[in-house]
């Protein structure tokens, strides 16, 4: 008798799990929102998510008859556009294995976030809103479980990298913002397991770079930024991937260091010449190099691939508001 009411017991709470996931499964996707399932993977070359058929076909075909909630969890969601409901953050807390998550809404703030309080698996976190003020971010109950981080506050004055310093475990970390300062990068000098950072259209210099210093990254993105000189980073022997786009001179490729590992060099700016150029030669392991410049280039193109036959070389448009 105790064994049919402690199964029931668990029976009941199991069926009312799987009621409340569905139901905010139908919210969010109602609301615009797209929600994978942990039996899903995602196509790389269409960016969608297929069913995984194999070697559990037979599940596939039960969740099409009984519903995929009775199966699998909900282990991520995205909303790419405008959020038209609040209703849609809210039903994240129905949610407990969600892993990765993407929240966009111009009028997404700080303190919507509290539902994450809730999730205590996410990995993989994305954030695009201009009134997102950074705050928001201890809400997160389990900052060591926290792999990648991008966020996109755009303009707001308020947006500050101090709730940072909590997610050592970081990987990757993008920050798109008008309103960082070079002081501000203290907040994640101990980001040491980070092997991927990004900037983007974020007004830091070269001098900030400082706060790097402790880190060894493999990739590394400073698109739009003000840094024009490299060499407070030499010390990272592991970068494979650099892109650079702002206010750097043919001075700035004269004294790039080194990168014994580097594969893929980005580079654009209005100053480069072709006499700059000839300087990257001396990176042993580049691959592919990508240039954007307005001004004419291939004499200085020509002269660099003479030096090193098997290196490929794009060309692109540069923006229109490069320096």
């Amino acid at each position: 008798m105790i064994a049919v009411l402690v199964f029931g017991a668990i029976f009941g709470r199991w069926i009312a799990s799987v009621r409340a996931q569905r139901d905010g499964v139908r919210v969010i996707r109602d609301a615009g929102g797209v929600v994978y399932y942990d039996n899903q993977r995602k196509n790389p070359t269409r960016g969608m998510a297929v069913e995984d058929a194999s070697p559990h076909d037979w599940q596939n075909w039960l969740a099409h008859k009984i519903g995929p909630d009775y199966l699998y969890n909900a282990i991520e969601v995205t909303n790419l556009g405008e959020l038209e409901h609040t209703e849609f953050v809210g039903k994240l807390s129905v949610l407990p294995r969600l892993e990765v998550l993407t929240l966009s809404g111009s009028q997404l703030k700080s303190d919507d976030l509290k539902v994450l309080s809730y999730l205590h698996n996410i990995r993989d976190l994305a954030i695009v809103s201009r009134d997102f003020d950074g705050s928001g971010l201890k809400y997160l109950p389990n900052p060591g479980a926290l792999r990648k981080l991008a966020l996109y506050p755009h303009q707001n004055l308020g947006f500050k990298l101090n709730e940072l310093s909590r997610f050592s475990s970081l990987t990757s970390l993008l920050i798109n913002s008008a309103c960082i300062t070079d002081a501000d990068l203290h907040a994640i000098a101990g980001l040491t397991n980070l092997e991927s950072l990004s900037f983007f259209f974020t007004p830091i210099h070269t001098e900030s770079l400082v706060h790097l210093r402790n880190m060894n990254l493999k990739t590394l993105n400073l698109r739009m930024t003000g840094v024009d000189d490299l060499r407070p980073i030499g010390h990272m022997t592991n970068l494979e991937v650099i892109e650079i786009h702002g206010p750097i001179t043919d001075a700035t490729l004269e004294t790039l260091p080194a990168f014994p590992n580097l594969h893929i060099l980005s580079v654009g700016s209005k100053r480069l010449t072709n006499a700059g150029l000839i300087h990257l030669a001396n990176l042993p392991d580049l691959k592919l190099l990508n240039v954007a410049a307005p001004n004419d280039l291939s004499p200085g193109i020509a002269a660099l691939q003479a030096k090193r036959l098997t290196l490929r070389i794009r060309t692109t448009r540069p923006l229109d508001d490069l320096p």
